[in-house]
């Protein structure tokens, strides 16, 4: 399983199929996924496109939606992470070690 760190950031979350935008928050992050806080959740297996920023990078990912919560929030898969997006996050993450 990939390491999670806290991350609390502003994110943006545009469903695929819905053109729904959400101004979110992260609150979990790792190479694989996020946990995203929202109280308008996506429906599971959602695909959507995912916008934040880490160490100075923007990242644009697709996301899948995995869970939701109501008023809660949303567990999320990153589909395609580029890598050199991934080397940003993975050294976010080593850093909070």
């Amino acid at each position: 399983a990939a390491k999670r760190v806290t991350y609390f950031a502003k994110a943006e979350l545009e469903g695929i199929d819905t053109s729904r935008r959400l101004q979110v928050r992260l609150s979990d992050l790792s190479t694989g996924g996020a946990f995203i806080d929202a109280r308008t959740v996506l429906p599971a297996g959602t695909v959507a496109k995912l916008k934040f920023t880490v160490l100075g990078q923007e990242i644009n990912v697709l996301a899948e939606i995995r869970y939701s919560m109501p008023s809660f929030g949303m567990g999320v898969r990153f589909l395609d992470l580029a890598p050199k997006d991934r080397v940003f996050v993975e050294l976010f993450i080593s850093q909070q070690g």
